[in-house]
């Protein structure tokens, strides 16, 4: 007699590749004989992954040009109707479906959908966003930095940064109140970070939570696995060169990396560059490498430096391999993320928006010259192996269903 197999449905809102590739992970480590597994999804970065053994859904998602857009000036990433229209579908694939559990990488409706329809939330999400951070809000680049200027702006940030996240927050309430469900009120952490399960996938060491309820769980770093060949380019570098990897993400400013390659481009160090902008000029720097997507494994064991946008993607893959980081912020998220790297001594933090050729030229050469970095990048990595992600997971689901 076989055993039914429990449903869970994972949602992964598409706006930056991070957010697929956390669930994904999650989703393929489960085990297909107990749980039969779906996953809804936008399109955009499916050719990245493999979705074997997993049943995809279509998902409707605002793009990811929208998404940084509203990063970067500041504005609420979603819109009172949009959020009405996700969770109309929300509710259509639960009422389809029928799961016993749902687990959720930023699909922020499903604290209305998921409720209405009584089933258990499991959501990933950053321990930096929590209402039990010890660490103070720090400035993201916005555009009123450039006119009243960083002193000024920091300290009314400090000032107004209540009204700015209850600003944030009333759409999520508007939807909520909708339903008949209690808002957030300004408490935007407790919107990002909903759900009757929430799973981190950091480790405490670099975000220290004061007082965190037993539903929070730190489940260790995800390393993705994503579905790309290894660059023939980048095999032909000898293997004694040493490399300095560049990949400023799908929410970094892809605008930087003309400044920032050709600041290093005199080091006596190859440059391998992940972009997909067709428009940087690179035939007159022969140790320069550019792909549009980078396959990591091929080059982080001789990478003696990261360059990314802060955020945890690039972090936790370099951490993973021991390989210091600079972090090139410009949205809240990233700069959140970055006090940790900071505090773990594994990196340094520079501001994309007031970057400039000097400071990136003295962290680059500050980080390869003192072995400091490296041996605290050595430490992180120590405390990442140390956790076995997918039994942590697989154990905190079996408490749900």
């Amino acid at each position: 007699m076989s055993i039914k197999k429990q449903k869970v449905l994972f949602f992964s809102e598409a706006v930056t590749l991070a957010h697929v590739l956390y669930p994904h992970e999650l989703a393929k480590s489960l085990d297909k004989k107990k749980y039969e597994v779906y996953f809804a999804v936008n399109d955009r970065y499916n050719k990245l992954f493999d979705f074997k053994d997993l049943k995809l859904c279509p998902l409707n998602t605002i793009s990811n040009k929208d998404f940084v857009e509203a990063l970067k000036n500041g504005t609420p990433l979603y819109k009172t109707k949009i959020l009405e229209q996700y969770v109309k579908e929300d509710i259509e694939l639960i009422e389809k479906i029928k799961p016993d559990l749902i687990v959720s990488d930023f699909r922020l409706s499903l604290c209305v959908s998921a409720v209405i329809k009584r089933t258990p939330l499991v959501s990933i999400a950053s321990p930096y966003w929590t209402p039990y951070k010890t660490t103070p809000f720090p400035l993201p680049d916005l555009p009123i930095n450039k006119i009243i200027g960083l002193k000024i702006a920091m300290l009314l940030y400090r000032l107004l940064r209540p009204m700015f996240f209850y600003f944030h927050t009333r759409p999520y309430n508007s939807i909520r109140k909708k339903y008949g469900l209690k808002g957030f009120g300004g408490r935007l952490q407790e919107a990002y970070t909903f759900g009757d399960a929430v799973v981190f996938p950091e480790i405490p060491e670099l975000c220290l939570l004061n007082g965190a309820p037993k539903n929070y769980s730190f489940i260790g770093p995800l390393a993705g696995d994503l579905r790309l060949p290894y660059n023939k380019e980048i095999e032909a570098i000898p293997k004694k060169e040493e490399l300095i990897y560049i990949a400023l993400g799908s929410s970094g400013d892809q605008k930087k990396l003309p400044l920032i390659i050709d600041t290093l481009k005199d080091l006596p160090y190859t440059l391998v560059v992940s972009s997909t902008d067709k428009l940087i000029n690179t035939k007159a720097q022969k140790n320069v490498v550019i792909s549009d997507f980078v396959n990591t494994n091929q080059i982080l064991d001789r990478t003696k430096l990261v360059i990314c946008n802060g955020g945890r993607g690039g972090t936790q893959q370099a951490l993973l391999f021991g390989v210091p980081v600079i972090g090139i912020a410009s949205n809240l998220d990233q700069y959140l993320n970055m006090q940790g790297v900071l505090k773990s001594g594994s990196g340094l933090l520079l501001r994309s928006q007031t970057l400039n050729s000097s400071e990136l030229l003295q962290a680059v050469q500050g980080i390869l010259k003192n072995n400091k970095y490296k041996i605290s990048a050595q430490k992180a990595k120590v405390n990442y192996k140390n956790y076995k992600v997918h039994e942590r997971f697989s154990k905190i689901l079996e408490n749900y269903l």
